[in-house]
């Protein structure tokens, strides 16, 4: 453990929380339910795609793609959780 490992660590714990919790709690506030299916999609997915973005392991086009594939798995996500929904 060289010197910075803590910050590094606390760094990296608050990039990989803070979008989930920041999406459960902006569609609470929306008044959206039944989105579980789309938070419990989403964290893993933001947490790989997010955390290999982050750590530099992408270039460009790398980093633009994972967007698309982000977006596109945040999209089926929904979609499900739209189907299971009672009028």
């Amino acid at each position: 453990m060289g010197a910075g490992w803590l910050e590094g660590l606390l760094a990296t714990l608050d990039g990989a929380m803070s979008m989930p919790v920041l999406l459960w709690v902006g569609m609470r506030l929306l008044g959206e339910r039944d989105n579980y299916l789309l938070v419990l999609g989403g964290v893993p997915s933001w947490w790989l795609i997010g955390g290999h973005v982050v750590e530099g392991a992408a270039s460009r086009l790398d980093t633009g793609l994972f967007l698309i594939l982000f977006v596109s798995l945040g999209g089926l996500f929904s979609l499900a959780g739209f189907q299971t929904q009672k009028d």
